[in-house]
């Protein structure tokens, strides 16, 4: 027996295969920069690179400003190894997308390639890097498990292989973020801990520990949490076997301390503010949540919790499918109902009860930092964030998912859960990722940008529309901003209808989206199929509400100005002077085969005006260059039409 099997390969090592197989597919599938906040992450390790010292964090309006300095420095001082110091600005060699795709970031047009060439290789290397880390939480989330269940190789070989599939963990490590560098220090800390457990004498076990916990302190601030959770754990320890907890306390705190300590008190020395958490709110002011939570909003976010720590990839259309989320929801119920099935059933040894009260401990203290993000600031509730916990969560999950199946149906179950999370990943990959990273072949043809005020609001007695004439063949796609009264939020929908404007006015598609889900200076798409012929003929958009909506609080941007030829701008089928803010889109491919081609008819929200991460970018740069990008033209054009409307 010994002599067939001497081949065979460790399971860790099958799922480290796996792993990293299926993250080199994400990455090629995942254009730079479309992660969330990777530009920025990027940006911080350009800094070091270049001047060799850390960034302040504090608003520099003439200046460059390097705005995810509020993070620990150390995945960014790793990261700017390598970077080649070329005294380029990735902020000066990128632009906001601002056309139909969901890829958010476009190199800049009339700049040196070779530049930004060199760019996109240390980002390459960076997300390597960042993929490295993260296999390495998979062994020691492997070997935190071999600790818990020592003869139970399968269990442990279940929870990596969990973890090592889960979309949003291998979206998340294909990227540059010091999110894997913080799962993979936490991870580390709390299987270092479990030595101090089995041996608590061993001074260096305690030595090791608070040396990790330092390093998790200058991974991300979050990593504070574990501070009063090691704390607990000894003085519980303590107090249950008759033990002073001052000397394991003091080296494994003290250590931590004289690590990662030192980030903490440069802020507080220069900023008087030592976790940055005043500094990141007055800088960020638009997220402080200004009213208590609501049951609606609980449950919302713990919705979007969920859907974000399984796989949510930068947009409300690129989140995994229901089925998707449905079996990993299997998983944690049954796991869930399995793990307590073996607590209560079996006697657990001394070692096992306390590794318990450590993973219990961990997942409230990170939890508690979560609840606590989500009170302060609206709008994270990003599952991601409970990575920081990702090794008791799985292994509390994956070893109850395999206690509660009967052993005489267990590897046949356990061959098809391992089967179907592979092939989930790759369902992910070819109907989300490969699409959504795919040119979206749409050209622009009629393109009014200009616009100064909003209409009158569309209601049961007012009809708005628009005329033109379209300048190419295969018309597939309007895109219009709307203006909303947010006091005046009503349940209903609008209707866009395009029609043929010569003859009996043939309704040619009709799309319906909820009122509720239109913001204020938000634009959106309204897609539909290819028209074909659509070269040279004459058509016009609409919008119309129900007869049961006497004010919908919603109208469309335009401009009062002669500056449209080529159509009319119509209220109740009326001409009246000026032209909707919209522009006309065209498929010029073959066959439609995504949202954005017109494979069917639908509505896709493109964001405000200006979105956030156009307005952070516009910040990041320097005063200088920032006056000469298209985000200086659209902020200047947006102030004046905003304070006409607010002025009327």
């Amino acid at each position: 027996m010994r002599a067939k099997n001497k081949h065979v390969l460790p399971p860790i090592t099958v799922v480290l295969f796996l792993f990293f197989f299926l993250g080199v597919l994400y990455n090629f599938f995942t254009p730079l920069w479309n992660p969330p906040d990777e530009e920025r992450h990027f940006a911080y390790c350009e800094y070091i690179a270049h001047n060799c010292r850390l960034p302040v964090y504090r608003p520099d309006y003439e200046g460059n400003m390097v705005s995810m300095a509020f993070h620990p420095p150390l995945y960014y001082i790793m990261g700017a190894l390598l970077i080649n110091n070329d005294r380029e600005l990735l902020e000066e060699q990128i632009d906001i997308n601002d056309g139909p795709g969901f890829n958010r970031i476009v190199p800049l047009q009339n700049r040196d390639a070779s530049a930004y060439s060199a760019k996109v290789r240390s980002a390459h290397l960076l997300r390597l890097f960042s993929l490295i880390i993260s296999g390495c939480t998979i062994v020691l989330i492997y070997r935190t498990a071999l600790m818990l269940f020592p003869d139970a190789t399968a269990i442990a070989s279940l929870v990596a292989l969990l973890v090592a599939t889960i979309p949003q963990f291998l979206y998340t490590s294909a990227s540059v973020s010091n999110e894997n560098l913080n799962t993979m220090l936490s991870s580390a800390y709390l299987l270092a801990l479990l030595y101090v457990l089995r041996s608590p004498c061993q001074i260096r076990y305690q030595v090791i520990s608070g040396f990790i916990l330092g390093l998790c302190l200058l991974s991300k601030t979050t990593s504070i949490m574990y501070l009063p959770v090691t704390a607990c754990l000894i003085c519980w320890l303590s107090f249950k076997e008759k033990r002073n907890p001052i000397a394991p306390l003091g080296i494994i705190i003290g250590t931590a301390l004289l690590i990662g300590g030192w980030w903490y008190l440069r802020n507080w020395l220069l900023l008087n503010d030592p976790t940055l958490s005043k500094t990141v709110a007055a800088l960020n002011y638009w997220h402080i949540r200004k009213s208590n939570l609501s049951w609606s909003e609980v449950i919302k976010i713990a919705h979007k919790t969920v859907v974000t720590f399984f796989g949510d990839f930068g947009s409300p259309t690129l989140s995994i499918a229901g089925y998707h989320v449905g079996f990993y929801g299997i998983i944690i119920i049954t796991g869930c109902f399995g793990f307590f099935r073996y607590l209560y059933g079996r006697q657990q040894n001394a070692f096992q009860a306390q590794v318990l009260v450590l993973f219990l401990l961990s997942i409230l203290g990170g939890l508690g930092i979560y609840v606590y993000i989500n009170i302060k600031y609206l709008g994270f509730f990003l599952g991601r964030y409970l990575y920081i916990v990702m090794a008791p969560l799985a292994i509390v999950a994956g070893s109850g998912f395999y206690f509660a199946l009967p052993q005489w149906v267990r590897p046949g179950v356990l061959r098809i859960v391992c089967s179907l999370a592979v092939i989930m990943n790759v369902i992910v990959i070819l109907t989300i990722l490969k699409p959504a990273s795919a040119d979206p072949l749409l050209t622009t043809g009629i393109d009014q940008q200009r616009f100064c005020c909003s209409t009158c609001a569309i209601s049961a007695s007012t009809t708005i529309g628009q005329t033109f004439i379209a300048s190419q063949n295969n018309l597939c796609s309007i895109r219009v901003m709307f203006s909303k009264d947010n006091n005046n939020i009503k349940n209903g929908s609008i209707l866009f209808f395009l029609k043929e404007a010569a003859g009996d006015k043939k309704i040619l598609y009709q799309i319906e989206y909820p009122l509720d889900q239109i913001g204020d200076c938000t634009r959106y798409f309204f897609v539909f199929p290819p028209i074909a012929d659509s070269l040279g003929r004459e058509y016009e958009l609409s919008f119309e509400v129900p007869s049961k909506i006497s004010d919908s609080g919603v109208s469309l941007w335009y401009e009062t100005a002669n500056c449209f030829a080529a159509g009319q701008l119509l209220i109740n089928n009326k001409t009246v002077p000026g032209a909707l803010y919209f522009t006309a889109y065209h498929f010029n491919g073959n066959i439609p085969r995504t949202d954005w081609q017109g494979i069917r008819a639908t509505v896709i929200r493109q964001g405000w005006y200006i979105t956030i991460p156009e307005l952070q970018l516009y910040y990041e740069r320097s005063k200088d260059f920032r006056v000469t990008t298209a985000t200086q033209g659209k902020m200047i054009l947006l102030e004046g039409a905003k304070r006409r409307r607010d002025e009327s």
